[in-house]
C-alpha cells in the first residue's frame, strides 16, 4: 500500500510506476458539486455534477478507464491483470474544479509502486471553458452541458503541453472571467460572484516556467463593445496579470484570445503591452472542424490550436520538443 494524500481539484495528472502488478486499487474522497445558473436576475440550481478521472497506461493518448468519482470516499479498481508486468499508470482528472475535487488517499498494490521523475519543464494555464474542454464530446445545438462530456486531455492546454514534454496545472472555470461571468443577452449587469481573480489559488505546488492565459470570452457577454466596459475590462485584466507576476516573479507570461470571439482582442493585447507580457491571437474556431455544447470547440478545432500555441510557446521558451 502507498499512502497519499493528493488532491487534484484542479486538472493534474498523476503517474506511478508498477512492477510487478495483479490489481491496483485506487482508494479516493470526492465531493460533488451542483450547477449553478444565473439568469434573468435569478438562480437555479440544476441536478449535481460528479468528477471524472481518466486512467491512462503506459504512453496510450485514450485513456483506458474511465471513472465516475461519486461523492464520499470509495474504491475503484483502476487496473488489474493476471501476468507480472511493469506499466505505467496516470490519473488525469477529467473534470474541472467546480464540479467537484478529488483526494487520493492510497494506492493499494501487491508490488512496490515508484512516482515517475517530474519533467524539468513547469506550465501553468488558466483560462475558461475553452481550457477546460467544456462539452468538447458534446454535440452543438444537441447536447446539454454535462461533465461527462468534459475531457481536459483533449484540450488545446493539455496537448501543447504533452508536445512540449512539459509538467502542466490547468486552472479552468468554466463560464468566469476577470471582470464579469458569463451573462445572458437580455441581461446589462456584470455577473462578480466567485470572480476567477478572487478565487485562484495563488500558492501552487510547482512553481511555473510559463504561464498561459486564455480569458476574457465570457467578459465580452458584459463589455459589448461598449468603450467604458472595454477600459474596465483592460484594468481589471492588468491587475490579475501583475498580482500573478507579483507571486510568480519568474515565470514568463503568454496571453491568448479569439478562439470563440474576437471582440476583445484589442483589448487583451492592450493588457498584454501594459503588463509587458506576450500575447498571441487565436484563429477563430471554423464550424467545419464540428463544434461541442453550446457552440464550444470540437476535439479536432482544439487539436489545432494545441499546434499553433505549442508552436509559439517553443520559440518563445527557446525549448526544443525533442528535449525533456
Amino acid at each position: 500500500m502507498v499512502g497519499t494524500s493528493e488532491n487534484i481539484g484542479n486538472y493534474k495528472q498523476r503517474t506511478v510506476r508498477v512492477t510487478p502488478l495483479l490489481v491496483c486499487i485506487w482508494d479516493c474522497i470526492c465531493n460533488g458539486s451542483k450547477r449553478c445558473y444565473r439568469g434573468n436576475g435569478g438562480q437555479s440550481i440544476a441536478a449535481q455534477e460528479d468528477a471524472f478521472m481518466g486512467v491512462f497506461i503506459n504512453d496510450e493518448k485514450q485513456f483506458r478507464q474511465k471513472i465516475r468519482a461519486v461523492p464520499g470516499k470509495r474504491k475503484y479498481i483502476i487496473y488489474q491483470q493476471e501476468s507480472a508486468e511493469t506499466v505505467r499508470i496516470r490519473l488525469v482528472k477529467l473534470t474541472e474544479e467546480q464540479y467537484g475535487k478529488v483526494w487520493i488517499t492510497n494506492l493499494i498494490t501487491d508490488a512496490p509502486v515508484t512516482r515517475d521523475a517530474i519533467p524539468s519543464r513547469h506550465l501553468l494555464f488558466i483560462g475558461d471553458s475553452l481550457t477546460a474542454g467544456y462539452g468538447v464530446d458534446g454535440i452543438n445545438g444537441i447536447s446539454a452541458f454535462r461533465t461527462a462530456d468534459e475531457d481536459v486531455t483533449k484540450t488545446y492546454a493539455y496537448q501543447a503541453a504533452e508536445m512540449l514534454h512539459a509538467d502542466s496545472r490547468i486552472v479552468a472555470y468554466s463560464g468566469n472571467g476577470v471582470l464579469s461571468r458569463w451573462i445572458a443577452p437580455e441581461q446589462d449587469t456584470p455577473y462578480t460572484k466567485n470572480i476567477l481573480p478572487e478565487i485562484f489559488p495563488y500558492i501552487q505546488n510547482e512553481v511555473p516556467d510559463l504561464i498561459v492565459c486564455n480569458l476574457g470570452t465570457n467578459d465580452a457577454s458584459y463589455v459589448r463593445q461598449i468603450p467604458s466596459r472595454e477600459r474596465a475590462f483592460v484594468e481589471k485584466y492588468t491587475d490579475f496579470i501583475q498580482q500573478l507576476k507579483k507571486v510568480f516573479a519568474d515565470a514568463k507570461m503568454l496571453l491568448l484570445y479569439g478562439l470563440m470571439e474576437q471582440t476583445l482582442c484589442e483589448k487583451v493585447q492592450e493588457t498584454a503591452q501594459r503588463c509587458g507580457t506576450e500575447f498571441l491571437k487565436l484563429p477563430l474556431q471554423n464550424p467545419v472542424n464540428g463544434m461541442g455544447t453550446d457552440g464550444h470547440p470540437g476535439a479536432r478545432t482544439q487539436q489545432e490550436i494545441a499546434l499553433y500555441v505549442e508552436r509559439y510557446m517553443e520559440q518563445m521558451m527557446m525549448w526544443r520538443t525533442d528535449e525533456r
